[in-house]
């Protein structure tokens, strides 16, 4: 008996080793790529671009099946390109950019719901000229939709705003706005200014654009990678300084609380000229994560609690000069997942609980030195999905993640030891090499995952039976649990 319950852990054990690829669909059959992009959850589906290879890239939409992945509406007809992108959702319905060039109304700002399909919201710049929307984003209250888009009069990039029913407006009609912009309770952060030659940080509370802070007096900071975090309730911003060079900086608005974060990179005998490197700020238990490269070890993976002292490198994944350039952060069941480059398996799918010692590789989707080139990293409904290049005589689809499944009724007999067993769903286990657990039931399903706490682990799930499994460095491990 106990050489068949091993059997059988052996067996089940050998299932925990990797997460698996499930193929959503192949959006366009052969080895060229559907190119799935710009992901929105909307109506409980997620919304994005992509082409089959015989309509040019439209509207699609996805409940996480294969017969659920469709293309919305052939909008523009026959092979030409549509070119959906920069969603956002109000009132029910899908507000985006869309058109090309020769399209009758060029590229400008439509709108779609499935009661009524896609449909031309608003012609900025009237006839064949394209007004370019980007950057849309909904007001906090849900009131306005801002965004970037060209002049009516000429080629610059005004601010607009518009309520969704009546004909968007420009903000202001002196403020040039480069990208990027964001709109954070009342006020619009935006880089700009009077004139293309001085780009700085401005703000507006819904009139004219003000100047928060010339950064650079010898010519533009460019101020990007805009982002607001929940955890400072501050901005986050990347901007050249001709003390610092391009570093990262903060703002809550005033010109004495715009200061820079870090002089990461220092490498540089001009430090006017120095680049940090920065990219996709994101918040993740309390702090901040970004990719930055200090000049040593090449872009990696930082961490910051909004000190400079507090700034730090959290994994030299590549050890050396050449950097694993993390990007794409996305927040999946309590772990940040991304992408990264590997010295012997090329760009794959990484995630981090926010120690070094749990920084690693997930899934080796595309073996060999190539990698699988993954673009885009999606939660949606509690699953993880990825739009890569796992077979290249497919090419770049959607693809989702799985963790691994159970067998219903499987016993597993493990070297780790749990006690007590059963337990109220507070417990201790036997080693202390192992950092995450995740709790599944019988059926597969993830119900809890977390990180182990010097030995141990508060569940809060409810009474029944469980197969509990644990990971540390090159290990896992997975038995049995009981609550009652």
């Amino acid at each position: 008996m106990k050489k068949i319950y091993l059997s059988i852990f052996m067996l089940t054990v050998g299932m925990y080793q990797s997460q698996s690829l499930v193929l959503v669909k192949d959006i366009r059959p052969g080895s060229s790529s559907g190119n799935a992009a710009n992901f929105i959850t909307y109506n409980n589906k997620l919304y994005f671009s992509a082409t089959d290879g015989v309509s040019g890239t439209e509207l699609w939409e996805s409940d996480g099946t294969e017969a659920g992945t469709k293309m919305v509406q052939d909008f523009n007809a026959g092979s030409g390109n549509f070119n959906p992108n920069s969603f956002v959702e109000k009132q029910g319905e899908l507000f985006f950019a869309g058109g090309i060039g020769s399209m009758p109304s060029g590229v400008e700002l439509y709108k779609y719901s499935p009661s009524n399909g896609i449909s031309l919201f608003a012609d900025i710049k009237e006839g064949s000229a394209s007004s370019s929307p980007n950057q849309l984003q909904l007001s906090p209250d849900k009131s306005t939709i801002y965004f970037r888009a060209n002049d009516v009069a000429s080629t610059s990039a005004r601010v607009y705003k518009t309520n969704g029913v009546t004909a968007p407006t420009a903000i202001s009609s002196n403020f040039i706005s480069s990208s990027p912009l964001l709109v954070i309770d009342d006020v619009i952060f935006a880089a700009g200014g009077t004139d293309t030659s001085n780009i700085e940080l401005y703000k507006s509370e819904g009139g004219e654009f003000s100047l928060i802070k010339d950064i650079r007096v010898s010519g533009s900071s460019s101020p990007s990678n805009f982002y607001y975090s929940p955890t400072f309730n501050k901005m986050f911003f990347t901007a050249r300084s001709d003390e610092n060079g391009t570093e990262p900086w903060m703002t809550d608005g005033t010109p004495q609380g715009t200061i820079l974060l870090k002089d990461i990179n220092k490498s540089g005998q001009d430090q006017a000229t120095t680049n940090a490197g920065i990219s996709q700020f994101i918040d993740y238990n309390g702090k901040l994560y970004f990719a930055a490269n200090n000049g040593v070890t090449g872009s990696e993976l930082w961490v910051s609690d909004g000190t400079a002292d507090g700034t730090q490198i959290l994994k030299d994944i590549i050890p050396g000069t050449t950097g694993s350039n993390p990007s794409t952060f996305v927040e999946h069941q309590g772990l940040l997942y991304f992408v990264a480059n590997d010295a012997t398996a090329g760009r794959e799918l990484f995630v981090t609980d926010g120690t070094s010692e749990n920084t690693r590789m997930v899934l080796d989707i595309n073996p060999g030195v190539n990698g699988s080139s993954i673009s885009d990293i999606i939660s949606f409904n509690d699953k993880l999905y990825v739009v890569a290049t796992a077979d290249t005589t497919i090419g770049k689809e959607l693809y989702e993640v799985k963790d691994p499944t159970l067998s219903t009724g499987t016993v597993l007999v493990s070297k780790i030891k749990v006690f007590p067993n059963p337990s109220n769903g507070d417990f201790r286990i036997s080693a202390n090499n192992y950092q995450t657990y995740k709790i599944y039931d019988f059926a597969g399903k993830l119900v809890k995952s977390g990180i182990v706490d010097k030995q141990e682990i508060k569940s809060g799930v409810k009474t029944g039976q469980y197969i509990l499994v644990l990971e540390g460095d090159n290990t896992k491990e997975s038995t049995t649990i009981i609550i009652k």
